[in-house]
């Protein structure tokens, strides 16, 4: 088994199979996925219900603000 870790992520081989876990940028709870697609929907959910004040102050950001976050995101998540 192969366990890399740098700062809130790691990438864990488990019977051939690649999860990569990061932590949510704003609080501790991690989430596993095969790709970033699925680690995203998981973080979408847990933004809807943890952190509703986020949200919606969200809504008064820009697209190309969101993009930018989503950029580096799965920039890190690629990077495992």
């Amino acid at each position: 088994m192969e366990v890399r870790k740098t700062l809130n992520f790691k990438t864990t081989l488990i019977g051939g199979i690649s999860m990569t876990t990061m932590k949510c940028d704003m609080c501790e709870q991690e989430f596993s996925a095969e790709s970033f697609e699925e680690w995203f929907k998981q973080m979408q959910e847990h933004y809807m219900k943890d952190h509703k004040d986020f949200m919606e102050q969200a809504k008064n950001k820009t697209k190309e603000e969101g993009m930018k976050w989503m950029a580096e995101m799965k920039a890190k998540f690629d990077a495992l």
